[in-house]
């Protein structure tokens, strides 16, 4: 394929299309396996009500430390926290 640097429009094909229910629970590979959360479960899809298509892809990475709406989907479907950094910004290993 020859594509022009800097071009912003490169091809695709759409081989398949799902629907983000048919998602809810897949697991996947924790990217960063130094740490684990001891709260609950981690590393799997899960849906929540304030993700929207219109705004991006539909898909978001949630921390539950970090946000309201993070934290009460991560309750609602037994997610547990993973906190790296300290009250001081500094990051710390488990």
């Amino acid at each position: 394929m020859n594509i022009k640097k800097g071009y912003k429009k490169i091809p695709y094909a759409v081989l398949k299309t799902y629907k983000g229910s048919e998602f809810d629970g897949i697991r996947y590979e924790q990217l960063l396996p130094y740490a684990q959360p001891t709260d609950g479960d981690a590393f799997r899809v899960v849906l929540g009500d304030f993700v929207t298509t219109t705004d991006g892809t539909g898909i978001v990475h949630i921390a539950p430390s970090f946000g309201a709406d993070d934290f009460k989907v991560a309750k609602q479907n037994g997610i547990g926290s993973l906190t790296l950094v300290d009250r001081q910004g500094k990051l710390r290993m488990m």
